[in-house]
C-alpha cells in the first residue's frame, strides 16, 4: 500500500468517525417535570390512620386538574407547611382519633390558611376540627365534608360531586 493510499484511508476513517459523532446537547426535561413545575400546589394535611379511599379520590381529582400536592405532616412540623404558595388546603379524614399533635396541626393549619385567605376543605372527622379552628359555630356529621372559603362562605358538602366541584374551583384560584 502506498503512502497516498494509506493517507486517503486514514482520512476516510476520520471522516467516518466524525460523521458518527454529534455535537453535545442539553437533555430535554421530561414533559411531566415541566407540567409539575408549572402546576399549582394544593396543601394536604396527612394524618395517621387517614381514610385511604378519601385520599385516593382527592389524588385523582388533583391529577385531573393538574394540581401538585404539598404534604403537611403532623410529625414533621418543620417542613414547608403553608409558607409555600398554595391554592387551597385539604385535610384528610381519619379512622383514628387525632393525637394532640394532629389536632394542633389541623387547627394551626386552618388558622394560618384563613389568615392568608386560602380556602380549606376538611373531610369527614376533620370537618368539625376545621370549623372549630375557623371559629364557626355548629357541627357537621362525621360522613360530611366542609368547605371554608371565608367567614361568610362556609359550606357543608355531602356528596362526592360537591367535593369534585370544590377541587375544580380551588384549581382555578390564584396561589397565595
Amino acid at each position: 500500500m502506498s503512502t497516498a493510499d494509506a493517507a486517503d484511508s486514514s482520512l476516510r476513517a476520520r471522516k467516518g468517525i466524525s460523521a458518527l459523532t454529534r455535537a453535545p446537547s442539553i437533555p430535554r426535561r421530561n414533559q411531566r417535570e415541566i407540567a409539575q413545575a408549572n402546576a399549582k400546589r394544593l396543601a394536604i394535611v396527612l394524618r395517621r390512620g387517614m381514610k385511604q379511599a378519601e385520599f385516593r379520590h382527592i389524588e385523582s381529582l388533583m391529577d385531573q386538574h393538574t394540581l401538585v400536592s404539598l404534604p403537611v405532616l403532623a410529625a414533621q412540623r418543620r417542613g414547608p407547611g403553608l409558607e409555600s404558595p398554595v391554592c387551597g388546603v385539604v385535610i384528610t379524614g381519619g379512622d383514628m382519633m387525632p393525637s394532640p399533635a394532629e389536632r394542633d396541626l389541623i387547627q394551626d393549619t386552618v388558622r394560618h390558611a384563613r389568615s392568608r385567605d386560602v380556602p380549606v376543605l376538611a373531610l369527614s372527622d376533620a370537618a368539625a376540627l376545621a370549623l372549630e379552628a375557623a371559629g364557626v359555630s355548629g357541627g357537621v356529621a362525621a360522613d360530611h365534608a366542609v368547605y371554608i372559603a371565608n367567614a361568610d362562605d362556609v359550606r357543608v358538602l355531602s356528596t362526592q360531586r360537591e367535593i369534585e366541584d370544590i377541587i375544580k374551583q380551588m384549581s382555578r384560584l390564584p396561589v397565595r
